[in-house]
């Protein structure tokens, strides 16, 4: 599996709509401003390190699955 900064966008997207989320809803289930939230799921915003793990804590994922790539 190739990993990248650059698969956060997809994979964000990706486990947003298998959740049924909206990104408004998304954004405030994360603490973050909707617009930030929008930018990063479409690849604008590049989360902080500290980001990065608080979202991979409150989505109960790993590193390893906002960093992966999509289709493998």
């Amino acid at each position: 599996m190739k990993y990248s900064v650059k698969n956060i966008p997809a994979n964000l997207k990706k486990y947003r709509l298998e959740h049924h989320k909206k990104q408004v809803e998304m954004a405030a289930f994360l603490g973050m401003n909707y617009q930030n939230y929008s930018k990063m799921e479409r690849g604008y915003y590049k989360p902080s390190l500290q980001k990065f793990v608080e979202v991979c804590e409150k989505l109960h994922i790993t590193p390893d699955n906002l960093l992966g790539s999509v289709d493998e």
